[in-house]
């Protein structure tokens, strides 16, 4: 999930205990990136350790009140309203991404999709 927030490089020295998130960090956060956590199924207290206490704290509050304000889902690519057509989400990343935007007309049939980036990841 730091992977969500960071790009690897930023992430691994995170994940490896070496340094902790900070307010500071915070602020380097889009919005594609806070609405990853407002997914149900996502479990953000296991994150909680890569936090210092008052970034955890502010990082809570941000997003219960990001899914209080239920703000419009974002495109990734464009940066544009989810609602104005289809859209898909990456399995990796958690990312939604309008259909035309990574070049396609339907929702492939896959049971694990993954968007362009992460595909070129694996």
């Amino acid at each position: 999930m730091i992977v969500w927030l960071f790009n690897e490089s930023l992430s691994k020295p995170i994940i490896n205990g070496l340094v902790r998130i900070t307010s500071e960090d915070l602020e380097k956060f889009n919005e594609t990136s806070w609405q990853k956590f407002r997914n149900d199924i996502v479990d953000r207290t296991l994150i909680t350790n890569f936090f210092d206490e008052l970034a955890w704290t502010e990082f809570d509050k941000r997003i219960s009140e990001f899914n209080r304000k239920k703000r419009a889902w974002i495109c990734r690519c464009c940066k544009k309203s989810l609602s104005q057509s289809k859209s898909i989400l990456c399995d990796r990343c958690l990312d939604w991404i309008h259909l035309p935007c990574v070049g396609l007309s339907s929702v492939p049939r896959k049971k694990i999709w993954m968007c362009p980036d992460c595909a070129d990841e694996n």
